[in-house]
């Protein structure tokens, strides 16, 4: 058990929380962080040329990106494996303005298995923002691939966002807590979030440990959520692709569109359907 300093409250060992199953307080954490909105919103400009731009997002959740690309003029199809991330999507969607909702729809659909009404097939772009293909075990990748294929029109975009960890966050032992951001509930109590990772390598993720505090919480301890990612590589991804003909074209290392390096904070990559 450890003490954090300057609280009286108590950080447990035991396995923490699945964050997704808290999508009110992941969308008041996340509302804010959208470094990547400018970046699809071009790249899906660039995808269809001056038409009537749209998409599919795997790994929407509450609609983080779904929505401000809706609001860009996009047409957005939101695909979620968590039913309490996508119910509160969903409930925004309806109280979001007419054209947001006539702009998106989601559906609960595992990415490795989906099928879609027909009317979202032959895309022109499909994306998997915020680093989610690190939910996606290695051993699934190529099933994804088939998956998005099948949803592609030839010559079709698939871009996804690979997690790029600094080295700092990939020790074997738990790294001591760092104060990862603040903000506010939707009842304007200030909460904050600490940041614990460590590096598993009998199954190579990377933990992620966040602990949570602030004064709407009742209970002594602070709330704990446990969040582990895949480390995927570029070549082990285009490995997994290359079957099912989807084939890299494009590599970012920030949604500047800076090249690719070791040392770029990002790795962004496009994928063609050949």
């Amino acid at each position: 058990m450890f003490w954090r300093k300057n609280s009286k409250k108590t950080l447990k060992a035991e396995l923490g929380l699945n964050p997704y199953d808290f999508p009110s307080l992941y969308a008041r954490q996340h509302r804010q962080q959208l470094p990547d909105l400018d970046f699809y919103v071009q790249l899906a400009q660039q995808e269809w040329a001056g038409q009537p731009a749209r998409l599919i997002e795997l790994g929407c959740g509450t609609g983080r990106l779904s929505f401000p690309l809706a609001a860009a003029g996009l047409s957005v199809a939101g695909v979620d494996m968590s039913r309490p991330m996508l119910a509160y999507a969903r409930a925004a969607r309806r109280a979001s303005p007419i054209r947001i909702r006539q702009n998106t729809r989601f559906f609960h659909q595992d990415v490795c298995s989906l099928r879609l009404p027909h009317s979202f097939r032959g895309q022109k772009l499909i994306i998997f923002p915020y680093h989610s293909v690190g939910y996606i075990a290695p051993d699934r990748l190529a099933s994804m691939a088939r998956a998005v294929a099948q949803h592609l029109e030839r010559g079709g975009a698939f871009v996804l966002s690979v997690l790029q960890p600094d080295a700092s966050l990939c020790s074997l032992e738990p790294s001591p807590l760092r104060l990862l951001e603040r903000f506010l509930d939707e009842n304007g109590c200030q909460i904050d979030c600490y940041e614990s990772t460590h590096l598993d390598k009998d199954s190579d993720q990377l933990i992620f440990d966040w602990y949570y505090d602030g004064e709407c919480f009742s209970s002594d301890t602070m709330l704990h959520m446990h969040n582990p990612l895949f480390l995927h590589t570029s070549d082990s991804i285009a490995s997994a692709f290359a079957p099912a003909g989807l084939q890299l074209q494009r590599s970012w290392g920030d949604f500047d569109l800076s090249p690719y390096t070791a040392d770029s904070p990002e790795l962004l990559q496009l994928y063609r359907f050949i």
